[in-house]
């Protein structure tokens, strides 16, 4: 097995006073002052400066949501893709739909206008006709003078 390679980037030296520091550490056999008070009488058992001290029971507190979200998205990254696609074809869906209805309801009411404009509509249709029959006297001229 090889052995790797510590290079100058990859490793943080320490300075003179640090490695006196640790040396002084490795050498007090780790007898380190106590932080738990003495028992009372060290004969009994029975009692326990630790229980004297006892922590005080904080409640743990709720994620929030947005923590709650991110959390979901990072563990469940394919589901989160899948229900953003599928949202958002609702969404479209739901918006084309809205459009739709609008616009039908537009071309209803323009129908409606043209139903009580009964003679703007008859006078398009003659000015229609008059117009296909000038172009057709038009057709029949030109082929004339071609000679078709």
């Amino acid at each position: 097995m090889k052995s790797k390679k510590v290079n100058r980037q990859s490793h943080a030296g320490k300075s003179p006073y640090e490695k006196e520091a640790y040396n002084n550490f490795l050498r007090s056999n780790f007898f380190l002052d106590k932080t738990v008070k003495d028992p009372l009488n060290p004969g009994k058992t029975e009692v326990s400066s630790f229980e004297e001290d006892k922590p005080e029971k904080v409640p743990p507190s709720k994620k929030s949501m947005a923590l709650i979200v991110k959390d979901f998205i990072n563990n469940n990254w394919f589901v989160s893709i899948v229900v953003t696609v599928v949202g958002g074809f609702i969404i479209y869906l739901a918006t084309s739909f809205i459009s739709l209805s609008i616009n039908q309801g537009i071309q209803a009411k323009d129908i409606e206008i043209i139903k009580t404009n009964q003679k703007d509509v008859v006078s398009f249709k003659d000015a229609f006709i008059a117009f296909k029959v000038g172009v057709s006297k038009d057709i029949e001229f030109i082929k004339k003078k071609i000679g078709y």
